[in-house]
């Protein structure tokens, strides 16, 4: 059963299982919710129907420790006790790939934006990143952590600016070709010398365009990839994946325990949260503490999730309360008190409709926030969603895409860069 904030004083529980839940994520068009649990197990949860789709027994040795779906709902990477590090196709229960690497209990893995990479941490301190498709080792930082990794988090790493640069050209080819027929059409014979210098020139025009989009996307969108993990070791870092090294400590901008990490959608922020109530905001641009939330929760803040947007972040403790952020300056927007016991994880949902969060007392709670709360974002920060959404369903026609379709992707595509601010949408899509 799905919450709606509107019309009920208490969350309801849309799925409780006998053992504690540890990680719960979304899929990118809020339609499906992943769950691990204590027992091994991984729950894929349709939250539109409310009901349960598929269990999959993931993880035989202990704890299903993280699970994450992957942008186009297909695959679940997931991590245990039992040394595994597998993705899955949830839908026919097969494990498409183990990744090799690790000998003992994983305690954290991520999936990057682009859905290229994968990264893990595992209780020897050890993170590696390996290429998601193929299985090969991209790093491995064998002493990150002189004790076990509690969180890792990987950002954006701007491989798929090509992406842009493909559509932009697109774009500017099918105007090329629009405007030669328009000419052609309705200028006559007599007229061939205007014909022939008015295309002569809107080829130039299409073809600085291109080369205009080029530079200004190379510019803003290349970031180099990076890892965030926390550690037992109480050490918070950001690590380079191409070079293996430490490029930040956060630990000095840390006054307690930390506990989770988590990178925003466009790899610009970098939560933390502490064993003492208090969570940090990093700007990862500038390398340094953006601000402070001090007794953001009563006891330990166990998990953080970003919006697709990046405006607003959602954090949860051991309070049983799953808190809303503004991401700009830290300042509170909502509380919900989901009773239902200490809460171990949270996920929001990319359009920021939902909230999920799962407690060691085995269920998962899903809110609504866009009625109450109003956290739905203005058009204006959903042009990245749009996008990236609308690329998969394209991707997914497996060619029978129109040349509509694929004008309309392109142009949708200019809309973003011109209209959004760069830090607005990802960098990814």
């Amino acid at each position: 059963m799905v919450w709606s904030a509107a019309a009920n004083a208490a969350p309801d529980k849309f799925h409780t299982t006998h053992d504690a839940i540890t990680s719960c994520h979304f899929s990118l068009d809020d339609r499906l919710v992943c769950m691990g649990t204590q027992d091994g197990q991984i729950v894929v949860y349709d939250v539109l129907h409310h009901e349960t789709i598929e269990i999959i027994n993931a993880h035989q040795n202990g704890p299903c420790r993280c699970a994450r779906l992957n942008h186009d709902n297909t695959q679940i990477l997931s991590c245990g006790a039992d040394a595994k590090l597998i993705l899955w196709d949830w839908r026919q229960r097969q494990a498409i790939r183990i990744f090799s690497g690790h000998f003992i209990s994983i305690g954290s893995c991520d999936i990057s934006f682009n859905d290229q990479r994968v990264v893990s941490g595992d209780n020897h301190g050890m993170i590696s990143v390996w290429e998601k498709d193929t299985g090969n080792t991209v790093q491995t930082m064998p002493l990150a952590h002189q004790k076990a990794v509690l969180a890792v988090s990987i950002n954006a790493d701007g491989s798929q600016v090509c992406v842009f640069v493909c559509l932009c050209v697109c774009v500017c080819m099918h105007v090329c070709v629009h405007v030669l027929f328009a000419c052609m059409h309705l200028l006559s014979a007599s007229h061939l010398y205007i014909c022939a210098f008015f295309c002569a020139l809107c080829t130039v025009v299409c073809q600085c365009s291109v080369c205009v989009c080029m530079c200004v996307f190379v510019c803003v969108c290349v970031t180099p990839p990076q890892v965030a993990s926390v550690g037992a070791d109480d050490k918070v870092a950001i690590w380079s994946v191409d070079y293996g090294q430490e490029l930040f400590s956060l630990s000095p901008a840390i006054e307690s325990h930390p506990l989770y990490c988590a990178f925003s959608a466009d790899g610009s922020k970098l939560a933390v949260t502490e064993s003492n109530g208090n969570v940090m905001v990093w700007n990862t641009y500038a390398g340094c503490q953006w601000y402070q939330i001090p007794g953001a929760h009563k006891g330990k803040v166990t998990s953080c999730s970003w919006s697709f947007d990046c405006r607003r972040f959602v954090t949860t403790g051991v309070d049983s309360v799953m808190a809303v952020w503004d991401a700009e300056s830290g300042a509170p927007l909502f509380r919900f008190d989901t009773k239902s016991g200490a809460m171990s994880c949270v996920s929001v949902s990319p359009a920021g409709i939902y909230v999920a969060g799962g407690s060691t007392s085995g269920t998962c709670v899903c809110v609504w926030v866009c009625v109450c709360v109003c956290v739905c974002v203005c058009m204006r920060d959903m042009h990245a969603y749009q996008y990236h959404h609308l690329k998969h369903v394209i991707q997914g026609m497996h060619g029978r895409t129109c040349t509509a379709v694929s004008v309309l992707a392109s142009m949708l595509t200019c809309v973003c860069v011109c209209v959004s601010p760069p830090h607005r949408y990802p960098v990814c899509v």
